[in-house]
């Protein structure tokens, strides 16, 4: 059982090597794409500044006043209007 133990601790706290070398693989095309429309991050803004604007829409047609952030992913939320 001891052995096993150590065998499962290691598993969930080290990266192996395979891990290791595609995280590398995949930072190294992420470098050579970025701040282009093909970029993970490009697209992932894109992404998420439509789910915003959605949820803006959704909440101000309940009669909500929705405090918009400039930068970050929480929204503030009025709901005095609503009584």
């Amino acid at each position: 059982m001891y052995n096993l133990h150590i065998a499962h601790q290691n598993c969930l706290v080290e990266c192996q090597t395979p891990g290791q070398e595609a995280v590398a693989m995949t930072l190294e095309t992420e470098l050579q794409l970025f701040g282009t429309p093909d970029s993970f991050f490009y697209k992932r803004l894109q992404d998420l500044a439509k789910k915003r604007e959605r949820m803006v829409e959704s909440l101000k047609s309940i009669g909500a006043v929705p405090i918009v952030p400039d930068g970050g992913y929480v929204m503030l939320v009025n709901w005095a209007p609503l009584g």
